[in-house]
C-alpha cells in the first residue's frame, strides 16, 4: 500500500486499540488533528459552501479517506461516549446529597482540547469529496455526536462557575456542529450530501433545541439555520441547466493521471433531476420542508421574548420566498 495509507492505518490502529495511552488534554487532541481528512482541511469556514479549494487529486485519496474514517467513526461510537460517561460519573451525588458537579467540570475541562476537535474531525470527512458514502456517514455521525453531547450537557443555569463553563464548552461544540452541517447543506456538487446536511440540522434543532441556552438557540436558528435556507434559495435561483446524467460515488481524477485506472463508480440520474437547476430545486424543497418542521416543533421557542424581535423579520422573509 502507498505510504499515505499505511500512515493513516497505523494511526487508526492506535486510536482503536491503544487509545488508553492517550491523554484527553494533548494526546487525543493531536490524534484527532492527524486523522482529519486532508492537509488542506485546516481552513474550514462554516457556511461557506465551497469549503475547501479544489485541488489536484491523487489516485489513493479515496482509500486514505476510507481508512481514516474507520478511526473517526470509532471516536464517535466509542471514545466520545466514554469521555462523557466519565464526566457523568463524576456528577453522581455523594452520599448525603452533596453535589459532585465541580468534579464533572474538572473532568470536562481536562477533556476540552479533545472535545473541541471532534466536530472539525467529522466536518472534514463530511466535506471531503473523495468518497460520497463517507460524507453521508460523517453527517450521520455529527447527529450522533450532538446527541451524546446534549445528553451529557450540564444545565446552562447551574450556579457553579465551573459547571457553567462546562455547559458553555458543550454549547460551543454543538454550535460548531450546526455550522458544519450548514456548510454541507450547500455542497457544490453532491445533492444527496446537501439534503442530508439540511435535514440533519433541522432535525437536531427540532429535537434538541430545548436544551440550548437562549443565546445558543438564537445563534443556531437566526445565525445558522435560516441563513442556510436563504443561501439555498439564492443558489437554486442562480443554478443553470447543465446536464447531469450520472453522479460519481467519488470525485476521483484517476483517469487523468493513470490510463489503466478503473473508471469511477457512478449512479445514473433520473430525468427528473438530470440538471444542476433541478438538483438545487430538490435541495430548496428539502430546505422548505426543514423550515416547516422546525416551525411546527419549536414555534414557542422561536417566538420567546429573547428571540421574537429578531425572528419576526426573518420569518417574514422566509414566508415570502416559500410563497414564490
Amino acid at each position: 500500500l502507498p505510504a499515505r495509507i499505511e500512515a493513516v492505518e497505523a494511526m487508526s490502529a492506535l486510536v482503536r486499540e491503544r487509545g488508553d495511552l492517550l491523554s484527553t488534554t494533548t494526546g487525543w487532541a493531536a490524534a484527532l488533528d492527524a486523522l482529519r481528512a486532508g492537509d488542506d482541511r485546516d481552513n474550514f469556514v462554516a457556511g461557506a459552501g465551497d469549503v475547501f479549494p479544489r485541488r489536484r487529486k491523487r489516485k489513493d485519496d479515496a482509500a486514505v479517506v476510507i481508512a481514516g474514517w474507520s478511526a473517526a467513526a470509532f471516536v464517535v461510537s466509542d471514545v466520545l461516549p466514554a469521555w462523557l460517561a466519565a464526566g457523568a460519573e463524576a456528577e453522581t451525588p455523594r452520599a448525603g446529597g452533596s453535589s459532585r458537579g465541580p468534579f464533572l467540570a474538572e473532568r470536562l475541562r481536562s477533556a476540552s482540547p479533545a472535545l473541541a476537535r471532534v466536530v472539525p474531525l467529522l466536518a472534514s470527512y463530511a466535506s471531503q469529496t473523495d468518497d460520497v458514502r463517507t460524507s453521508l456517514s460523517a453527517v450521520n455521525a455529527l447527529w450522533n455526536a450532538c446527541d451524546a453531547v446534549v445528553v451529557a450537557k450540564p444545565p446552562s443555569s447551574a450556579e457553579s462557575d465551573k459547571i457553567a463553563s462546562a455547559s458553555l464548552l458543550f454549547e460551543t461544540v454543538l454550535t460548531r456542529a450546526f455550522e458544519a452541517l450548514a456548510a454541507v447543506g450547500v455542497d457544490r456538487r453532491r445533492p444527496d450530501v446537501r439534503h442530508s446536511g439540511v435535514n440533519t440540522l433541522a432535525k437536531l434543532l427540532a429535537a434538541r433545541g430545548a436544551t440550548l441556552s437562549p443565546a445558543a438557540w438564537r445563534g443556531a436558528t437566526l445565525g445558522v439555520f435560516f441563513p442556510l435556507a436563504f443561501e439555498i434559495r439564492a443558489r437554486a435561483a442562480a443554478a443553470g441547466d447543465e446536464r447531469v446524467d450520472a453522479e460519481p460515488l467519488d470525485d476521483s481524477d484517476d483517469a487523468e493521471t493513470d490510463p489503466d485506472a478503473r473508471p469511477p463508480a457512478v449512479l445514473l440520474v433520473h430525468h427528473s433531476r438530470n440538471t444542476v437547476a433541478k438538483q438545487w430545486d430538490e435541495t430548496l424543497a428539502a430546505a422548505v420542508a426543514a423550515v416547516g418542521e422546525l416551525a411546527r416543533k419549536r414555534a414557542a421557542r422561536l417566538l420567546a421574548p429573547e428571540t421574537r424581535d429578531a425572528f419576526e423579520p426573518v420569518w417574514a422573509e422566509t414566508c415570502a420566498f416559500m410563497a414564490e
